[in-house]
């Protein structure tokens, strides 16, 4: 799998941020990984908090030119390194969008990737959210990472009581007219990732079976239509990704 084709949609581009749910992580580490084999330096971060890498280099700082001090140093024996504040109950501690910016302003690496909101066990992303990312000028491409299985499946009682922030009728099944609604509308939904001045790639993940695949295959088509045009399909246990054409 060449990751880089898979995921980037321009090999101008530098910075990365991703968010959504299942594969977000899986998907950050391979990029890394390839791109460090290419002799790229890789620099990994994000925003609020985010679970320890198993392994690599790891530079902890408040101060933000200082700790990209060290990141410049730790650098010279490594090419991926994860940054953050401190640390905290297995968690890197990340950084605000300010201090992003300013991360992302004096970068010493070649490639930086941001993680962002959303959990495996949390996948529905707070739209208010959104609309603070859409108006960000950080990274020069947005990855959304959304399971394929969600769709039509009953949401835990927590995320669904999130998720009333956007449909107060919902009623726990995350049906396909209400994932189409979510993403699309640009008031109370997603929407606004989508018109936001940085391209977007869209990402069902853990498109596994031959059922799934036409689910994934039906939705994408119906949510280009609407003008979401850059699209793929995942199945991380095979590293597969596969960009979809218009």
């Amino acid at each position: 799998m060449i990751w880089q084709e898979a995921l980037v949609l321009d090999p101008r581009f530098r910075t990365f941020a991703f968010a959504g749910g299942k594969g977000r992580k899986y998907l950050i580490r391979k990029l890394a990984e390839e791109l460090s084999r290419r002799g790229k330096k890789v620099l990994i971060t994000g925003l609020d908090s985010i679970k320890l890498p198993v392994a690599g280099a790891i530079v902890v700082g408040q101060d933000i030119p200082v700790l990209l001090n060290q990141v410049t140093r730790t650098f010279e024996q490594e090419s991926v390194v994860d940054a953050g504040k401190g640390l905290m109950d297995a968690m890197l501690v990340g950084f605000n969008l300010k201090e992003l910016q300013e991360i992302q302003r004096h970068c010493p690496a070649d490639y930086l990737l941001i993680e962002l909101g959303g959990s495996q066990e949390k996948p529905i992303v707070d739209a208010r959210l959104a609309k603070t990312w859409a108006r960000t000028r950080i990274w020069d491409q947005f990855i959304f990472c959304m399971e394929i299985r969600l769709i039509d499946s009953q949401l835990t009682v927590q995320t669904a009581e999130d998720f009333k922030r956007f449909s107060r009728d919902f009623d726990q099944t995350f049906t396909q007219e209400t994932f189409l609604q979510y993403l699309l509308d640009e008031s109370r939904g997603l929407g606004k990732l989508f018109k936001a001045s940085w391209p977007i790639l869209f990402l069902f993940t853990d498109v596994e079976t031959t059922p799934l695949e036409n689910r994934a295959l039906a939705l994408a088509k119906e949510l280009y239509q609407k003008g979401i045009t850059h699209l793929a399909l995942a199945n991380v246990k095979e590293n597969s990704i596969r960009k979809l054409k218009p």
